[in-house]
């Protein structure tokens, strides 16, 4: 967990851009389109580790629905207070992931550069 804390700690606002956000996002919902059915703007998808939430807003640009798990506090908190900013729909949950329960179905489940230690 200290090596996740100073991670936040030394990363500055603004680390990834917006089109490198926009592009994951992208190459994402085209293996979406390629393989699935269900229309795009109809996706209900979960972000797991989905940190200050900067894949989560761009994400809800494009689908019905965007929930993103985190368990770090301050990320969360950070993503709350962008959501406020942004007035976004996104729905923020700050737990580990394998104690996050839900009867709710997504169709997408991702994992984007989510931040793994020992």
């Amino acid at each position: 967990m200290i090596i996740e804390q100073n991670y936040y700690k030394r990363r500055s606002k603004g680390t990834v851009s917006e089109r490198v956000l926009g592009a994951t996002v992208q190459e994402a919902l085209r293996l979406v389109k390629e393989n699935s059915p269900k229309k795009i703007s109809q996706l209900v998808v979960l972000d797991v580790g989905c940190g200050s939430g900067e894949y989560s807003f761009v994400l809800e640009r494009y689908v019905k629905e965007v929930v993103g798990i985190e368990p770090y506090l301050p990320v969360y908190e950070k993503a709350i207070k962008e959501k406020k900013k942004r007035k976004s729909s996104v729905i923020f949950v700050n737990k580990k992931i394998e104690d996050f329960s839900t009867r709710q179905k997504f169709d997408l489940v991702l994992s984007i550069t989510t931040n793994c230690s020992k």
